[in-house]
């Protein structure tokens, strides 16, 4: 006996991928959207635009914490000096 997936099984599967990318309240949308039979392309895309607003977000307060920290380690030019003395915690500190 051949099993039988629903559709929205099938969607899960086919777009399993995307769970790294978007968050499960996310793919619910998403998946409300594709059951919805009002929904448009359109709104998918309006979602996704979103998306990469939120990952481009993500990027600039990566970069942002790339460079305090390579400022901060910049400043550690003592290796030997105790924890206490530290720039790198004592920024974390402040």
């Amino acid at each position: 006996m051949t099993p039988y997936y629903t559709p929205v099984f099938i969607f899960v599967l086919l777009f399993r991928r995307f769970y790294e990318f978007f968050t499960l309240n996310e793919i619910k949308e998403l998946l409300d959207l594709r059951i919805e039979s009002k929904a448009t392309c359109g709104d998918i895309k309006k979602i996704a635009g979103h998306k990469i607003e939120d990952i481009e977000q993500k990027i600039k307060d990566l970069q942002n914490i790339k460079k305090v920290l390579t400022k901060l380690i910049h400043q550690c030019v003592n290796e030997e000096l105790s924890s206490e003395e530290c720039p790198i915690l004592e920024a974390i500190e402040h």
